[in-house]
């Protein structure tokens, strides 16, 4: 299989895993945010993209062999202008990258570039969908601390146990600081010890 086509794949596999995971989320009535919402409102998109690409896979695959260069012009392109490229300034770039590098791209090459941008954003969709399920396993980790201790007295250590980075948890540190903030005066000295902590390691979330 063609390695471009066994990586979409690959992601794609990601994505749906965690559109199910969404999907059994929402039957739960649990509200997931705007992004994941959008997820699961557009995944059908992604279906009949792998449809079609599965349906014509043998003739695609013929049309990706050794097209390295235009991917990774294409690649470039498409992340200096933050995932958000239309086809003008698409048109444009391209041009501009082969005078620079003194390099024309064949019919063929210029032909696979609709699969090449589905490639890319399926890559950058999978790595989202990962983020976001790190966020909400924080989440759903925080909220059960809180709910297992409603009639203790917490200490902050508890949401802090070891494995928990301050420098790389950022995410988990921002929803702790959350749902600290949403229990009100009841931990007030939870919230306030949280945010000296962040003020001492010059975290700002």
């Amino acid at each position: 299989m063609n390695k471009f086509i066994k990586k979409f794949l690959d992601n794609f596999g990601n994505i749906s895993d965690y559109y199910n995971y969404l999907v059994d989320k929402t039957k739960q009535k649990e509200y997931v945010g705007i992004t994941n919402e959008w997820l699961i409102d557009n995944f059908y998109l992604l279906v009949e993209h792998k449809s079609n690409l599965i349906h014509d896979k043998k003739e695609i695959s013929k049309r990706l062999k050794n097209i390295d260069s235009v991917y990774n012009a294409v690649k470039s392109i498409v992340l200096e202008n933050n995932y958000n490229i239309n086809f003008e300034d698409l048109t444009s770039s391209l041009r501009q990258y082969q005078r620079q590098h003194k390099i024309y791209f064949s019919y063929k090459e210029i032909k696979s570039i609709k699969e090449i941008l589905l490639f890319i954003y399926a890559e950058r969709l999978s790595a989202l969908c990962k983020e976001e399920y790190s966020k909400l396993t924080d989440k759903d980790t925080i909220h059960k601390i809180i709910v297992e201790h409603e009639d203790k007295d917490i200490e902050l250590s508890v949401f802090l146990k070891e494995g928990i980075s301050i420098p790389k948890n950022r995410h988990y540190l921002f929803e702790l600081n959350n749902q600290l903030k949403e229990l009100g005066a009841k931990n007030n000295r939870l919230f306030k010890e949280l945010n000296e902590l962040l003020e001492e390691k010059q975290i700002s979330l």
